[in-house]
């Protein structure tokens, strides 16, 4: 395990050092992307990218979300690009990497029976999922998405998407091993069943562009939360930085007013913000975790208030990216990573600690707790592209 030399500044102090144009290079120098381990409730991390192979790593692998398996969530895996996936079985100690059949994979699961299921883009160009029934060694084609076909219709604006229609968003229903839910880079949710045989459209997004240029790509899927309180429910953000809840296949889009202070006017949302992420907050079936561009924000009530976290940064910085996680063991644990720093509290958001990860130009893009030992907190880190 490579070992970094973390810095924990206190929040003033952080704040102090951002108005003073202080560079997070003055922390870091040396160490690349991949998976960083905290053992300290996200106090500090160590990169942790060693594979079973001498010599290996994943650290500068293309990695997608960080899944646990429902029964042991010890069991670590994520897509890898190019690369397959990789797969850890003692919380991220070592790593193994396992070729999908498949030129860029995308997201992956892993269902009831231990059936890994892959997703992503074929040979071919086109979207495709994959089953393996051996762990691995082994891939057969489950379900493909054709490529679009061109339809004659008037279009104000020629042109549209130049990506496959493939799925980018993988997630196992919490209550049910075998119900794996779907969902694509141009809106659509899918459910599968039998082991990732029987596929179903849930529903499809609504789309802005699409009758003005054919294009559905502000309606792709980024990231999808599959309730664990509530049967059939999950909350999706959107490549247009929207939140959408869906339940029982009816999508409704939920806005966050940009001024949290001044109340609507007759109700209706008109400038929102930009949502990042979600996450549950467990032990309550109507409270989420956004982040969102102008920061962070709490909902109790399943989106129909909600109360601003006040972060240690300058009120009038703008989010381009952010990651939030609450604690499965303890609700007023919350994390939320942006621009390579973590921000930890303890106490529900009123009091803040910050950790720097990684290197300048590298982001933070996800980050997972372990259910069965909360002190120990992954990370995935990417090198940002301009």
């Amino acid at each position: 395990m490579n070992k970094i030399r973390v810095v924990v500044l206190p929040s003033i102090l952080f704040f102090s050092l951002a108005l003073g144009g202080c560079s997070r290079s003055e922390v870091q120098q040396e160490i690349s992307g991949g998976t960083y381990l905290s053992t300290s409730a996200g106090a500090s991390f160590e990169q942790s990218v060693a594979t079973d192979v001498s010599g290996e790593d994943i650290s500068q692998f293309d990695l997608g979300k960080i899944h646990r398996a429902l029964k042991d969530p010890n069991i670590v895996f994520m897509a890898a690009g190019a690369n397959g996936m990789v797969i850890s079985e003692d919380d991220t100690a070592t790593w193994k990497v396992i070729p999908t059949s498949l030129a860029a994979t995308l997201d992956v699961a892993r269902m009831q029976n231990g059936i890994l299921v892959a997703a992503g883009i074929d040979a071919d160009g086109q979207g495709s999922v994959v089953r393996s029934l051996d762990a691995g060694k082994s891939w057969q084609n489950v379900f493909t998405l054709p490529l679009p076909v061109q339809k004659k219709r008037f279009q104000i604006i020629s042109g549209g998407s130049s990506l496959p229609a493939s799925i980018v968003a993988l997630e196992i229903d919490p209550d049910a091993e075998d119900l794996l839910w779907a969902g694509t880079n141009d809106g659509t949710v899918f459910s599968a069943s039998s082991g990732g045989q029987v596929w179903k459209t849930v529903t499809e997004l609504s789309s802005a562009s699409q009758i003005i240029t054919g294009d559905r790509s502000d309606a792709g899927i980024v990231r999808m939360e599959v309730s664990s309180a509530k049967a059939n429910e999950l909350y999706i953000v959107t490549q247009k930085k929207k939140l959408v809840r869906v339940t029982e296949g009816v999508a409704e889009v939920i806005k966050v007013p940009e001024s949290l202070t001044a109340p609507s006017p007759f109700g209706v949302v008109l400038d929102d913000r930009n949502i990042l992420d979600v996450s549950f907050i467990p032990g309550f079936p109507d409270a989420l975790l956004l982040g969102s561009d102008k920061g962070a924000v709490i909902t109790k009530d399943g989106g129909k208030t909600f109360v601003a976290l006040q972060l240690p940064f300058d009120a009038s910085k703008v989010v381009s990216q952010m990651v939030v996680a609450v604690s499965p063991t303890n609700s007023n644990r919350i994390l939320i990573a942006a621009d390579g720093i973590v921000y930890r509290s303890e106490d529900g958001g009123t009091a803040w600690h910050t950790t720097s990860i990684g290197p300048v130009g590298f982001a933070i893009t996800d980050i997972s707790i372990n259910p069965k030992n909360a002190s120990r907190v992954l990370a995935v880190l990417k090198a940002i592209v301009n």
